[in-house]
């Protein structure tokens, strides 16, 4: 009976949702939910997991951004068209959330960002 359980305010889960219920809400929730399953499949369509990449980004979720490298190391491949001067942020998400080897992997895509003139 967890749905009878009171914080200190006296809310109870029930009372939570009812005040914070609304289709947006619910359709980032199933967004998200969508995206993650999707990202586990095995036959997953790079293009899928990067559409699934632009919507995580659009909710600053972050740590879905970077599941989505880790899950789908092919999108790293599909990021070859990203400026230059962007590199430094994605490379930055890249460190502080994902596997060695999808850092790695980007890294190895993207030679150009280690060129010195």
């Amino acid at each position: 009976f967890a749905i009878t359980e009171e914080d200190y305010y006296g809310n109870s889960p029930l009372d939570y949702w009812n005040e914070h219920h609304s289709p947006d809400h619910d359709e980032r929730i199933a967004t998200i939910l969508y995206g993650i399953d999707n990202l586990h499949h095995d036959d997953l369509d790079p293009s899928i997991a990067v559409h699934i990449i632009e919507e995580f980004i659009q909710f600053d979720w972050w740590a879905g951004v970077a599941l989505a490298f880790d899950l789908c190391s092919s999108t790293v491949e599909m990021l070859d068209d990203i400026p230059t001067a962007a590199v430094p942020t994605l490379l930055s998400v890249l460190v502080r959330r994902c596997k060695k080897l999808t850092i790695w992997n980007f890294i190895i895509e993207r030679q150009d960002i280690l060129k010195i003139d």
